[in-house]
């Protein structure tokens, strides 16, 4: 529908020759106001590249949302991850200075035992160097619990105070062994990045065909009326028109140049493109899928190795340091052994913080990350000292 409007303001100036028997023209200069008004109202009865090219947006559209919910699972991703950062900093950094204190002790035990003559310089030296080792290493641990610190608080745009630890001893359990083929079943319907790609792939075979149909004719019903005024007129007369007016226009487009076939191929390419970015989204999500849940497994298969390797070392520093006291062991192996132990301890918590990790991306990579998920990650942390929470929930439960 359009609507229009006019006025002028008009100077005329006509001298007329000769005449009819007992009429005559006027001639001079007249000035006169002319206005008018009108009001045009077009239906499409048939366009076939419009009916393609509605579709087409509307799939676009569906892609715009997969691609929002797609980015909301991204940001869980991104602020778990820079959360687990943070708190595996501040673990490396406690193992820091306590493994700095531990051998600050077994350093004052060697050079007093050097002074008395009871142990070797050999001994004293290994003990210092094991000591500054683990000085820069707390340093650096520092360092890193600062940048993950400051990392988090760029993505949350708020200080990050109290942070929660994750309680160890109350992991999730990982997925049965025999469950791989029913996700991968799962993600075939539920993926964002497959429901992405499809909706583009049926935006682009629209697109196609609008462009083809843009060869098609084009019906349209169309309505009008106009009202003129004009105050004179070269003869001296003004006046007043009016006009209505129905009708059907038939557009047929026959010939533009090499337009429409190169929008069409452009179009048609556009479309296969399309079609072969779905089936690469189909293998990444497969691959992704797969991957994901053989990490899940082996990371909590790794965990439990790490728990007994752990034990283990606990075991040796003990007998190691009765070795010590009574004359069979050196103070190098004591060393040895306490490196060993905080070793295993740090590996066994990064092992605990990347399981967790499989285990969101590989909901990610199924289908999509809510908050829901993360409320049942948030039943398994452990507040800080002295917090009291009321309503906290119950643990989760597998």
């Amino acid at each position: 529908m359009t609507l229009n409007a006019n006025t002028s303001y008009n100077e005329l100036t006509n001298h007329f020759f000769g005449g009819l028997p007992g009429f005559t023209f006027p001639s001079g200069t007249f000035d006169f106001n002319a206005n008018g008004y009108g009001l045009m109202v077009t239906e499409a009865l048939f366009d076939m590249r419009a009916i393609d090219a509605y579709q087409a947006a509307g799939r676009t559209v569906q892609a715009a949302r997969y691609r929002a919910e797609l980015a909301h699972t991204e940001l869980i991703l991104g602020v778990a991850r820079a959360y687990f950062g943070l708190l595996l900093a501040q673990s490396e950094l406690r193992l820091a200075h306590a493994e700095q204190q531990s051998l600050a002790i077994e350093l004052q035990s060697a050079e007093h035992s050097f002074y008395l003559g009871t142990a070797s310089i050999t001994d004293a030296n290994e003990a210092r160097a094991r000591y500054d080792v683990v000085t820069a290493q707390a340093l650096k641990a520092q360092n890193a619990v600062r940048i993950a610190r400051n990392r988090m608080a760029r993505m949350t745009n708020q200080p990050v105070r109290g942070l929660w630890s994750f309680n160890i001893a109350d992991l999730p359990k990982p997925p049965p062994a025999g469950t791989l083929t029913a996700d991968l079943a799962r993600a075939r319907e539920q993926s964002l990045t497959l429901a992405v790609a499809r909706a583009e792939a049926r935006a682009a075979r629209a697109e196609a065909r609008a462009a083809g149909a843009a060869r098609f004719p084009r019906i349209e019903a169309v309505a009008s009326y106009e009202y003129a005024r004009a105050g004179n007129s070269m003869f001296g007369l003004g006046n007043v028109s009016r006009q209505k007016s129905v009708g059907i226009d038939l557009t047929f487009p026959l010939y533009q140049g090499g337009e429409l076939r190169a929008a069409s191929a452009k179009a048609r390419a556009r479309a296969r493109k399309a079609r072969y970015t779905l089936e690469r989204a189909r293998r990444l999500v497969r691959y992704n899928v797969h991957q994901g849940f053989l990490n899940v497994r082996s990371a909590y298969a790794q965990i439990r190795a790490l728990e007994t390797a752990l034990h283990a070392s606990r075991t040796a520093l003990a007998s190691e340091r009765l070795g010590a006291r009574i004359g069979i062991r050196s103070n190098v192996d004591v060393l040895a052994a306490q490196q060993q132990l905080y070793a295993a301890r740090r590996e066994l918590a990064a092992a605990v913080f990347g399981y967790l990790m499989s285990r969101l991306e590989l909901t990610a990579a199924i289908s999509h990350l809510t908050p829901a998920d993360l409320q049942r990650l948030n039943r398994r942390l452990l507040p800080p000292r002295g917090f009291h929470h009321p309503t906290r929930a119950a643990p989760a439960t597998d």
